[in-house]
């Protein structure tokens, strides 16, 4: 239903920013103490002047409430805009000024003389920047390192003819749908939230008591321009609850903000109850029972802690109840899945939309609130220092900036900008492999360095609609040696500006979300849905298959998870995924159906390579392993000998020339293979990665009768002995269907057996699942 306004205002001001007055924003702003008598004595009077002196001196100085810095002072500013932050302030400050993108392709563009046509060009180029006002901190914490009030002034005078170019108008599809019609322009349900915030971080770097730098006028204005915004997100206020993201931002961390930071505003405690109900909503009903956000995306699941951070440091820095202490050690937890879902070089792996990106913010300011020896040791791991969570007031900043002597104030700054390595630390306590059933990852890790290997699994099953989740099932993202060798770069699509203008938008978009650009296993060559549907803007990735998972056991030589999903029902897809210290890893595939299918099925698995990664061979013949390297990282994909298989090569032009995705080496695309085999009824085949320097290994079959292109598996059942060289062998074999392995060199009726032997011949470790018997030459181990 339509929302109503105070009377007191008229409808029309507080729906144009270039109508709402000066009296419009007095008369809801309540002063506390003498400050409020003296406005209200000013007002009387009709003191214009004196009553902008009180408001700007308030701002100046007052002892509450403290601000947790948003983006000043973080690593933001440089992993987001992949430059230097003191670059991008030189830039601006140049004439014409350069606002360099923080999204891909990280461009830079010269913004004229800053008219209306202007931004709206530069806002075309790089929106994000521009709605956002990315600008504003890349000034503020220039400013800090170095105390040069020119940054400052810049600053204000961009978001001064910001305003001016794109003010708030609300739109007619306000009440039909917020999330598409807000303030026009760039002014949409967010990014008014979001470029306030950023305000707030330049009204806390001390620009405010900078002698003579920013006029009682100018803070005035700028107090004006939040309060006009938070009159647009009060219209919010009331509604019902949701689970969606937008949901969470625009009805929760918005008015928390507004509410919270602001409380002299009319209404401002209001905002604040209702937006505390807002988040501690998607707090419950989102974060998974094992401690997993509903979002089958890392990086959104990355997003959506700034969501939580924003109003959770506030309600932190100024004693406002928002979580328990047991709902605190949850949200500890779920940090915690974020950087155990880091690759060892310190990126989050790339599950769903938008890529991986660094983890620096995480560990610098998200995670601040709940810091412990353990985040921080995970942080060193990986390659980052610990932050602490950094809050002023405006009392406290006049108190730093008193007798200023032009020196950097390095107010908000994080160890980011220390420029020093992490503090050595202990070793992480935390299991280097792990999963979450319900979030639907899993990730194995062979130790917390940055050579370790890595493998990370999607496996979803609880996830919210309308997210940001792909039909991944049980795809894979492999890092090892510093590198990631197999990986998902279609996921550079997502921030791609370049891809909406292609005539193929729609489909590229599509694939971004579908089986084909995954490391899944292909039934059929059937990718369940077309591309144009999966791209339709109404489709928002569908809802891909959930899955289920069983034995998982880690902390050992070898460790195994089993998961599996319906999607090519009434046949189901079941993984053994398999670890094994210093060699690499295993897949089991089984697949079955019930009753009887005389007709031979195709699997095909997809191997995505990243990037500049190289294949040994693009035209392998059937059974040989192929090599993937880069920066001499390797790892060998072995196919098992128990299935007659065949390779394909080729290169995926459809991500050829997207931002971000390496291309030195590799022009036209990266690389992809697939590994086919053919087989008639239930079927068992298994295919090694093999990590680290070893020559090209080969999978002996060690049953009785290879399976034959489109035949049946008459053996009914899989086992190889891989041969590692110098690392010795490695045996592994399942017997799904009730046939046991009897072979001199292994034996068992287990449907999971794996044994590492070295080249002396001797049993480094062994690991069994569901059976009853395991024998590797002479040594009888069960």
């Amino acid at each position: 239903m339509p929302r109503t306004q105070p009377a007191a205002i008229p409808a029309d001001r507080l729906a144009d920013q270039r109508l709402a007055t000066d009296d419009d924003f007095l008369v809801e702003l309540r002063l506390p103490g003498m400050a409020g008598r003296r406005l209200r004595a000013a007002r009387a009077a009709s003191d214009r002047v004196a009553a902008v002196a009180i408001v700007a001196e308030h701002y100046r100085t007052r002892s509450s409430p403290r601000w947790p810095f948003y983006m000043h002072g973080t690593p933001w500013p440089e992993i987001n805009g992949r430059g230097k932050v003191l670059d991008k302030a030189e830039a601006l400050m140049a004439s014409p000024p350069r606002l360099r993108g923080s999204w891909p392709p990280f461009a830079e563009t010269a913004m004229g003389a800053l008219g209306v046509d202007d931004w709206q060009r530069v806002w075309g180029q790089v929106g994000g920047s521009v709605s956002r006002n990315t600008f504003v901190v890349e000034l503020s914490t220039a400013f800090a390192l170095t105390g040069r009030v020119e940054f400052l002034t810049r600053a204000l005078a961009l978001i001064r003819s910001f305003v001016a170019a794109f003010p708030f108008v609300l739109e007619e599809g306000f009440d039909e749908d917020h999330d598409r019609h807000f303030g026009g322009g760039p002014n949409n349900s967010g990014d008014c939230y979001a470029r306030s915030k950023r305000w707030l971080d330049l009204m806390h770097c001390g620009a405010l008591q900078v002698p003579g730098l920013f006029s009682d006028e100018d803070v005035f204005w700028l107090v004006k321009q939040c309060w006009f915004y938070a009159k647009q997100y009060e219209r919010l206020v009331g509604d019902g609850l949701r689970r969606d993201n937008h949901h969470l931002t625009d009805h929760g961390q918005a008015p928390f903000f507004y509410g919270a930071m602001f409380p002299e505003f009319a209404g401002a405690g209001r905002w604040l109850a209702y937006a505390r109900r807002v988040v501690r909503h998607h707090f419950a009903a989102n974060l998974l029972a094992d401690d997993c956000y509903a979002e089958h995306c890392t990086k959104y699941q990355y997003h959506i802690l700034y969501m939580y951070f924003a109003p959770w440091s506030i309600a932190r820095a100024n004693g406002i109840r928002l979580f328990t202490p047991r709902e605190e050690r949850r949200l500890r937890a779920w940090i915690g899945f974020l950087a155990s879902m880091a690759k060892p070089d310190g990126v989050l792996a790339e599950f769903g939309d938008e890529f991986g990106g660094s983890l620096a913010q995480l560990f610098n300011t998200l995670a601040t609130p709940v810091m412990d020896r353990e985040l921080a040791a995970i942080g060193a791991a990986l390659g980052y220092a610990a932050g602490d969570l950094r809050t002023e007031s405006s009392a406290s900043v006049a108190k730093r900036m008193a007798g200023w002597d032009g020196a950097a104030p390095r107010i908000g700054l994080s160890p980011w900008y220390d420029r020093a390595s992490p503090a050595v630390t202990a070793t992480p306590k935390t299991p280097p492999t792990r999963t979450w059933p319900n979030g639907g990852f899993s990730v194995f890790r062979s130790e917390w360095t940055p050579g370790a290997d890595f493998l990370a699994l999607s496996h979803r099953r609880d996830s919210i609609p309308h997210g940001h989740t792909h039909w991944d099932m049980l795809s894979f993202v492999l890092h090892t040696g510093g590198q990631t060798l197999i990986g998902d770069p279609a996921t550079w699509l997502y921030t791609d500006p370049g891809v909406s203008s292609r005539p193929d938008a729609r489909e590229l978009r599509g694939y971004s979300y579908a089986v084909d650009s995954h490391n899944c296993l292909v039934m059929d060559d059937d990718t369940l849905k077309p591309l144009k549907a999966l791209g339709h803007p109404c489709s928002w990735g569908g809802s891909p298959p959930q899955h289920g998972t069983g034995l998982f056991r880690a902390g050992g030589a070898i460790e195994v998870l089993e998961a599996w999903h319906d999607a090519n029902a009434p046949t189901r897809h079941r993984r053994f995924v398999v670890h094994v210290r210093g060699v690499g890893f295993v897949f089991v595939d089984l697949l079955s159906r019930p009753g009887l299918d005389l007709r031979p099925r195709q699997y095909g698995q997809r191997f995505h390579a990243e990037g500049d990664v190289l294949p040994s061979s693009t035209t392998p013949t059937p059974g040989a392993a192929v090599r993937l390297e880069r920066a001499g990282a390797t790892c060998w994909i072995v196919p098992g000998g128990e299935a007659q298989n065949a390779w394909t090569a080729w290169q995926d032009q459809r991500l050829a020339g997207v931002s971000g995705i390496p291309a030195e080496r590799v022009r036209g695309g990266p690389w992809v293979l697939e590994l086919t085999r053919r087989i008639e009824g239930p079927s068992a085949f298994i295919t090694g990665l093999i990590t680290g320097a070893v020559d090209a290994p080969r999978a002996r079959y060690l049953g009785a009768r290879p399976q034959i292109d489109g035949f049946r598996q008459h053996d009914a059942l899989a086992a190889d002995a891989i041969d590692l060289g110098t690392r010795g062998t490695l045996y592994v074999a399942t017997c799904p269907y009730r046939t046991p392995l009897d072979h001199a060199e292994l034996a068992t009726d287990a449907e999971l057996a794996v044994a590492h032997v070295d080249a002396r011949g001797r049993v480094v470790a062994w690991a069994m699942a569901r059976g009853s018997s395991l024998r590797v030459g002479k040594r009888t181990l069960a």
